[in-house]
């Protein structure tokens, strides 16, 4: 789980391995969590081409980046492939916007981003 602060309030991005998705929950003052924008509380914010392992949020609290084993997203599901990083702009709102296709060649095994 990654935070970020967007204006008044914190958002929560949350990332699933299981549906490849990365949720945002904006935490008010008395740290109860609601879905941003329009989404119900089980949509989604964004998807990733695979697992969605870890997130991290740039100082700044601008962007977004999710990690990716890319060898899971397709069958067999080896975990063989190289991982590679989803990048997202974080808006006001905090709804995110895909900045492009995810980059990336990071070492096999890869489990932890961090952002700066």
């Amino acid at each position: 789980m990654a935070t970020a602060t967007t204006g008044p309030s914190t958002i929560a991005f949350i990332t699933s391995a299981g549906s490849r998705s990365v949720t945002a929950l904006r935490v008010d003052r008395s740290d109860s969590l609601t879905p941003v924008g329009p989404l119900s509380a089980t949509e989604q914010a964004a998807f990733t081409s695979g697992l969605a392992l870890d997130c991290a949020v740039s100082m700044g609290d601008d962007f977004l980046y999710v990690l990716s084993p890319d060898g899971f997203s397709v069958p067999p599901f080896t975990g063989a492939g190289p991982a590679v990083v989803h990048g997202y702009r974080i808006e006001p709102s905090g709804a995110l916007t895909l900045l492009g296709p995810p980059v990336g060649c990071l070492p096999q095994g890869a489990t932890g981003l961090v952002a700066v």
